[in-house]
């Protein structure tokens, strides 16, 4: 079980789960099933990860991201 240590947090989906926090900012990340924040807080918008790829948006430009939080050309 994980201990309760963001605001909100998503199902995990492909493993990893999208969450929030205060102390960030409300920056989105990523953890995976241990509770490991495995992309760092950095996102304004994102989504559930599916098929490998999340949606994500920083300073207005949306893209795709990988699991290693790097934006996909």
């Amino acid at each position: 079980m994980i201990e309760p240590q963001f605001d909100t947090a998503n199902s995990f989906g492909d493993g990893l789960a999208l969450v929030r926090n205060s102390k960030d900012n409300h920056k989105g990340a990523y953890i995976n099933k241990t509770g490991k924040i495995v992309i760092k807080p950095q996102f304004d918008g994102a989504k559930d990860f599916s098929e490998g790829v999340a949606s994500a948006e920083i300073g207005g430009r949306w893209g795709f991201i990988d699991k290693t939080g790097n934006f996909i050309k």
